[in-house]
């Protein structure tokens, strides 16, 4: 992948005024952000054993995915996101396959299965996450392309090579496979994918200072984070409630680690 090509899959999606400077490669690459849709749960996939996996099986729990598109033989955007994302799992806060699960699904179907297993090898052992917390699954070009269209993945096959020009996302899903956020570019912030999972949970995962936080904050997709919110007297009033809440709960804590003073 040239650097043009590298350049633009870091941006989320191809801004319209460029569109018709866009070289042939790039046609179709992006992300249409589609919040609210579903991941087809009929498609299997294989995993890095050559093993059959059903999206189903993995979207019925409830924790929820971060789900990303890359490939084994990428030369550089997929290195470098999956490797952030790696790095970046241990500052989350949260426990990888019990409060959400990645699936990383290859572009390429001549990845099943070494090059599953050569990209699972690798990325474990640099997140030190359980091994059935990282999923690495690939599928036919038509079961690939269903998946991608349905969470507006775009990206292309580069003419005359094996490369696939593509965008560089975390896309979370909530239980039973609907899309709640995509985080564009290499590596968001730790605070940014902890909270954006506490939301796709639905509150299952987190602490209650989670929630407090995001009764006052949503997610600002032009910054890429979460800003204060404009928040009407009902929510500031949820958000005092919860801060209260926590504060009890913690010295209620303290409290019962304290010795008994001597009298």
């Amino acid at each position: 992948m040239n650097l043009l090509v590298l350049a633009i899959a870091l941006t989320p999606a191809l801004p319209s005024q460029l569109a018709g400077d866009t070289p042939s490669e790039l046609n179709g690459v992006g992300i249409e952000q589609k919040i609210g849709a579903r991941i087809p749960l009929g498609v299997v996939l294989k995993d890095h054993a050559g093993e059959s996996v059903s999206l189903d099986e993995i979207l019925s729990r409830p924790a929820p995915v971060i789900l990303t598109f890359n490939y084994s033989t990428c030369p550089q955007l997929c290195k470098l996101q999956l490797e952030a994302t790696a790095d970046l799992l241990p500052r989350v806060g949260l426990e990888a396959g019990e409060d959400f699960q990645l699936v990383t699904v290859s572009l390429n179907p001549d990845d099943v299965p070494e090059g599953l297993a050569r990209m699972r090898k690798k990325l474990l052992e640099r997140s030190g996450v359980d091994p059935s917390a990282w999923l690495f699954l690939g599928g036919t070009e038509e079961q690939v392309a269903e998946l991608t269209r349905a969470v507006g993945f775009g990206f292309a096959k580069v003419d005359g090579k094996s490369d696939y020009a593509h965008s560089a996302a975390l896309i979370l899903l909530s239980q039973g496979g609907t899309v709640s956020r995509y985080l564009g570019g290499l590596s968001p912030e730790p605070r940014t994918l902890r909270l954006s999972l506490v939301e796709a949970s639905k509150g299952k995962a987190g602490s209650i200072l989670d929630m407090a936080f995001l009764t006052c904050f949503y997610y600002d997709g032009e910054e890429g984070r979460y800003t204060p919110a404009a928040m009407s007297a009902t929510r500031v009033g949820a958000g005092l409630v919860l801060l209260l809440l926590a504060g009890f709960v913690v010295r209620q804590s303290r409290s019962r680690k304290e010795p008994p003073s001597d009298s």
